[in-house]
């Protein structure tokens, strides 16, 4: 389903633009920048039948991207971020901090642009992120497993569509607004010695919005 959405908007977003947009032309450019958004994780029920649900802090995730302009119909955008957060799990009413999730995403989008011929220039877009994983178990969470327990995330793939605009301050200058939703799930691997491992799928879906600026050269 999340594929067949993902595929669906990048359809959309190449019919909006017109006849030749993906032409290069005298308005390509390359610029550089640094951002600083608001992520948050969505919370989940993992178990329904005993009331269980996974939280998570909103937390800052700052970041540095790339941009291309082909021209002022079409660009792309390579953006690698950082960001922590912790990861509690609820059961009947009592809440345990499970530990730290640490996440690089690294960012590939494609922008498709309404020009407005001002200084404003709104895309939608669509692109893949790639997201490099670290969890450290909390101490409580180590109290309550078998001893030598460690949970180990697997980096993987997830999508992302964005809505946002930027604002030619100069030429050369521009600010950045943007909201990006992200489908992703991983699984943690779970392992103690003597004991068999198994692996548990946790849902990462989450929702940003940021500010940035860019240099055009």
């Amino acid at each position: 389903m999340k594929k067949s959405f993902f595929a669906i908007l990048i359809v959309i977003c190449l019919l909006t633009l017109p006849q030749g947009a993906f032409a290069q032309d005298s308005t390509s450019k390359f610029g550089i920048g640094a951002e600083i958004s608001f992520n948050k994780i969505f919370d989940y029920n993992v178990d329904n039948e005993i009331d269980q649900e996974r939280s998570f802090d909103g937390t800052a995730m700052p970041g540095v991207n790339l941009t291309y302009f082909f021209n002022q119909y079409f660009s792309t955008e390579l953006t690698v971020a950082y960001a922590k957060t912790d990861m509690e799990l609820e059961s009947k009413g009592v809440s345990m901090k499970e530990g730290e999730l640490e996440q690089t995403p690294l960012m590939l989008t494609f922008r498709a642009h309404m020009p407005t011929e001002t200084i404003l220039s709104p895309y939608i877009g669509a692109g893949l992120t790639y997201y490099f994983n670290e969890f450290d178990m909390s101490d409580t969470l180590i109290r309550k497993s078998p001893a030598r327990t460690s949970i180990t995330p697997d980096d993987g793939l997830g999508y992302h569509v964005n809505l946002g605009m930027e604002i030619f301050a100069t030429d050369n200058l521009a600010f950045d607004l943007d909201a990006k939703y992200t489908w992703y799930e991983e699984e943690f691997e779970v392992s103690s010695p003597g004991r068999v491992g198994y692996d548990e799928k946790i849902e990462l879906d989450s929702f940003s919005v940021g500010v940035g600026m860019k240099y055009y050269f």
